[in-house]
This record gives C-alpha cells, sequence and structure tokens, in this order.
C-alpha cells in the first residue's frame, strides 16, 4: 500500500504501534515524516523481504497475525476468488 491509504494506516495506529510494511501496492510510495513516528512513539518499517537478516522477528510478525486472524480479530476484504 502506499500513498493516501498508507498516510491513513499511519495516522490510525495508536500510541506505541506498529506498521508492518509487507509490500508496496500502487502508484505513490510512502513517504512520511519522522517526527509523527516520535510523537506518536509509533515504529514503521519491519518489512516482510527482510527474512534472511530478521527471521525471528518475521516469523513472531507472522505468528502474531495469524493469531490474531484465528482468533477472529482481522476480518480481511476479499475481493476475488
Amino acid at each position: 500500500m502506499g500513498g493516501d491509504i498508507f498516510d491513513a494506516a499511519l495516522r490510525a495506529l495508536a500510541w506505541c504501534g506498529r506498521l508492518v510494511v509487507i509490500g508496496l501496492r500502487g502508484r505513490a510510495h510512502p513517504e512520511h515524516q519522522g517526527n509523527y513516528l516520535l510523537v506518536k512513539n509509533i515504529e514503521a518499517g519491519l518489512q516482510v523481504s527482510t527474512t534472511q537478516e530478521t527471521p525471528d522477528q518475521v516469523a513472531a510478525c507472522y505468528s502474531e497475525l495469524f493469531a490474531l486472524l484465528r482468533g477472529g480479530k482481522l476480518k480481511p476484504a476479499i475481493a476475488a476468488t
């Protein structure tokens, strides 16, 4: 995701939230001011493509995401099957 969607997702984060970047889609790549991350004490940037450098972090993120999905806390919109 990028552009307006990325900006909206960043603004929607709670205090100390984390935005996990899985990939980029769309015309605009995300750009943000670093001070916004500091003001809300949030993290943005763990990218799944870093599996070789940080395999434990990526595995933990996937584990947490799938646990949220199994628990019904995530309800992804399915556009097509």
